[in-house]
């Protein structure tokens, strides 16, 4: 058998194997998500936040400005 065709034989070798060995290895389980629960703050929707009895309200406001025109000298 030459060098070549013993390195053929062993890829598919292996290749045929790491299916199987991969699948053996255990998987890590992600945990679950806490799930969002909203609450009342002045007639307004709120977010109350995990672990405790505080509801939140986020808001503001966002503001730009665009000018447009030519540069002369």
């Amino acid at each position: 058998m030459t060098f070549s065709r013993a390195l053929w034989v062993s890829l598919v070798a292996f290749s045929a194997a790491a299916p199987a060995i991969s699948a053996e290895l255990p998987s890590r389980k992600a945990t679950p998500p806490i799930p969002v629960r909203t609450c009342e703050i002045a007639g307004k929707p709120g977010y109350r936040l995990p672990g405790s009895d505080i509801c939140m309200k986020l808001s503001g406001y966002v503001s730009g400005q665009i000018s447009a025109g030519t540069l002369a000298k």
